[in-house]
């Protein structure tokens, strides 16, 4: 049984992509909220993830449909047109979205971006399995992770002790993915991954994947001083990584945003939410500046 996925109109990737995710998704294309709502009553209905943009909504339809996505356990992606990326990405670190997902985001990323929701969907249900490792780079999951730093959170108030998180992501996967095949973008995550924990505390550090293309570091009783020194170190290995795949030479770089929490400035980044944006906001700039280096907002 295909999963079922929730597509709110207006949306240009059903567009461009309804016939190539039909064969993988059950599409579920309500003309309005209403009947979005209709459709979330009939018991032979679960959709998993539910795409829209409530920027493209009024305010009552985007709250309407928070709520269903609350109630029935839906996770909730945004879609954005480029021209208001930006406003989606504000809003989407504001909100509870799993992801943002571009006007002019190909077959393979939306794919993945699903494909990721289910697994998220499924993760979370009652008695689900939620494996500490990500199956393919062998690191921390997701969720692991953000228990991880949420205990490291609490010790470092208790204890008053450093805490600094790098967030950092691999430039041009879609393109590595498009160009040599999905093949290869796994072995490359699987590389940059290895090559990341060969240079952390394995016995202290934590490496977890966050995303698709996007990975998390936690660095106990580490000052962000600290952490945005060992970021550079991390940017810098990249440039002497080689990956070969199919008799090619593989380059990669990544983009790098680091924060933390001082025990000095106690009420500056005392929550993992707000540790997790800054270092996201960071991210998101040194990818707009072109990407391939790192940022730090202390």
């Amino acid at each position: 049984m295909r999963p079922q996925i929730l597509i709110i109109p207006p949306n240009f990737l059903l567009d461009r992509f309804a016939q190539q995710l039909s064969d993988r998704f059950e599409l579920l294309c309500p003309d309005d909220i209403s009947q979005a709502r209709a459709i979330l009553e009939q018991d032979e209905t679960v959709p998993m993830a539910a795409l829209y943009n409530p920027l493209l909504l009024s305010d009552q339809e985007t709250a309407t449909l928070a709520r269903l996505c609350k109630r029935h356990g839906i996770v909730p992606l945004l879609f954005s047109p480029d021209a208001q990326l930006s406003q989606a990405v504000e809003l989407a670190n504001q909100g509870s979205f799993f992801r943002v997902i571009g006007e002019h985001a190909t077959l393979s990323a939306l794919t993945t971006a699903l494909d990721d929701a289910v697994t998220h969907y499924r993760l979370l249900l009652p008695g689900g399995n939620t494996p500490d490792l990500d199956p393919l780079t062998r690191c921390s999951s997701r969720l692991h992770g953000l228990e991880r730093l949420r205990q490291n959170l609490v010790r470092a108030h208790r204890y008053g002790q450093h805490l600094s998180i790098i967030v950092f992501d691999l430039d041009g996967l879609g393109r590595i993915n498009d160009g040599h095949g999905f093949e290869c973008g796994d072995l490359v995550l699987s590389r940059l991954a290895r090559a990341m924990e060969e240079q952390i505390r394995t016995d202290i550090d934590l490496l977890c994947r966050w995303g698709e293309d996007d990975f998390l570091l936690i660095l106990p009783e580490t000052a962000v001083r600290g952490a945005a020194r060992l970021a550079q170190r991390l940017h810098k290995s990249l440039e002497g990584l080689d990956i070969g795949f199919d008799r090619e030479k593989i380059r990669i770089s990544a983009s790098f945003g680091v924060t933390g929490y001082a025990p000095e400035y106690p009420d500056h980044n005392q929550d993992h939410e707000t540790m997790l944006l800054l270092a996201n906001r960071c991210l998101l700039q040194a990818k707009a500046a072109g990407g391939d280096q790192v940022l730090c907002c202390p």
